[in-house]
């Protein structure tokens, strides 16, 4: 992955952080109840924090589109 490939994925996984603990605490959830309907247990919330931290590599669509559905939202897309 050249360069930009890699700052495209910075700000994305950026925009990903900040909307999740954003929306997170608008819900009035900790980390660990987002786990626990996540993942069934409450003890996960370190995933939560990494991805809430740019932390966590390897973040798949998967558990993406889990988060969001718990968060009440979804992923849209936008032709250019």
């Amino acid at each position: 992955m050249d360069k930009n490939g890699q700052d495209e994925n910075k700000v994305m996984m950026h925009k990903i952080a900040l909307f999740v603990k954003e929306k997170r605490l608008v819900l009035g959830m900790t980390q660990s109840d987002l786990a626990e309907k996540i993942f069934g247990d409450p003890k996960q919330k370190g995933y939560i924090s990494q991805v809430e931290s740019e932390k966590k590599e390897g973040l798949t669509i998967k558990v993406l589109a889990k988060i969001l559905k718990e968060l009440n939202s979804d992923i849209s897309f936008v032709e250019f």
